[in-house]
């Protein structure tokens, strides 16, 4: 008895190689536990191979991150100024009702304010304070 075989269609080189990505990616699927444990034995054989490239990754990419650090702040300058404007006013607030609450005999524990008096009456003492 004779068995027929069934030809494979030819693939171009293109072709095979996304075949075998797919083929890879549903293995490294079904064996995630073997993956894990293959990646930590190759990061501890390699680990001072590793640990250069990335160092001289960093030197290199160094510019670039600094360069677009620098774009989003310019780019969000506005937004960066309008945070920096409410950080000042809340720590003033603090100060104001810290003042205010010692002339008026309350002494917490710490210095830092607490929750025990409501902030609610705050925004007119600023208003009247200044």
């Amino acid at each position: 008895m004779e068995f027929k075989r069934r030809k494979r269609p030819k693939l171009s080189p293109e072709e095979r190689k996304l075949r075998a990505r797919e083929i890879a990616k549903k293995w490294r699927l079904k064996n995630i536990e073997k993956c894990r444990e293959y990646s930590r034995r190759y990061y501890e054989e390699n680990k001072e191979k590793i640990l250069a490239k990335k160092k001289i990754y960093r030197q290199l990419a160094k510019e670039k991150q600094y360069k677009w650090r620098r774009e989003y702040r310019h780019k969000l300058i506005n937004r960066t100024r309008l945070l920096g404007r409410i950080h000042y006013w809340r720590r003033r607030q603090v100060k104001v009702i810290q003042q205010e609450l010692k002339i008026n005999g309350y002494n917490p524990y710490i210095n830092d304010l607490d929750d025990s008096f409501s902030t609610f009456g705050l925004p007119d003492v600023l208003r009247f304070r200044f």
